[in-house]
C-alpha cells in the first residue's frame, strides 16, 4: 500500500473518531449523563472520551500534515543539475576524464 493511500486511510478513520468521540464528549461534559461514555478515566478529572477526542484529533492533524508537505515537497523536487552530478561524481572517485 502506498504511504498516500494510507495516510488517506488514517486520516478518515481519524475523522470518523473525533466525531463519535466528540458527540460523546459533548453529551458528558456538557449535556446530560444518559447518553455518556464510562466513568473518568484514571488519567485525570476528565471522562475517557474527552482523551480519545484528543488523540483522533492529534492523529487526524498529523495525517493531514503528512498529505499536505507530502503533496509540496515532492512538487518541489528538482533533478539535480550537472554540476551537483559532477561534484558528487568527483567525491565518489568516478569523475570522468576531460580530454
Amino acid at each position: 500500500m502506498a504511504m498516500k493511500r494510507a495516510l488517506q486511510i488514517i486520516l478518515g478513520v481519524s475523522l470518523f473518531g473525533v466525531a463519535f468521540s466528540g458527540v460523546l464528549s459533548f453529551g458528558e461534559l456538557f449535556g446530560s449523563s444518559e447518553a455518556a461514555c464510562p466513568s473518568p478515566g484514571a488519567a485525570g478529572a476528565y471522562p475517557a472520551c474527552v482523551y480519545g477526542f484528543l488523540m483522533y484529533l492529534l492523529m487526524a492533524g498529523v495525517a493531514a500534515w503528512g498529505l499536505v508537505s507530502g503533496r509540496t515537497s515532492h512538487a518541489a523536487a528538482q533533478p539535480p543539475s550537472e554540476a551537483e552530478l559532477e561534484r558528487e561524481r568527483a567525491i565518489a572517485g568516478t569523475a570522468e576524464v576531460q580530454p
